[in-house]
């Protein structure tokens, strides 16, 4: 079964209520997991996706661990790409 990246999108769209809120509204590959119920590899496979498409963007985050030291990891997001007026 091939997923498409509108669906890919859309779904990550419909977990969006259950991600932490940033201001720069990246993601790490774990939290969406845990939105989406997805597997790690899932999140992997479907981000690459995205990749490809050209609608996803690579960042980082700082996130505390549990012994109170701040990290800083990779996080994603997807883009909107403008679309070009036709004159």
């Amino acid at each position: 079964m091939t997923i498409t990246t509108a669906e890919i999108i859309q779904a990550l769209h419909d977990a969006r209520s259950r991600l932490p809120s940033r201001p720069e509204g990246a993601h790490t590959v774990t939290e969406i997991a845990r939105a989406t119920g997805w597997s790690r590899n899932a999140v992997l496979q479907r981000l690459y996706v995205l990749r490809d498409a050209g609608v996803l963007e690579a960042t980082h985050v700082s996130l505390p661990s549990i012994d109170g030291r701040v990290s800083t990891v990779p996080a994603y997001r997807t883009i909107v790409r403008s679309r070009k007026t036709k004159r």
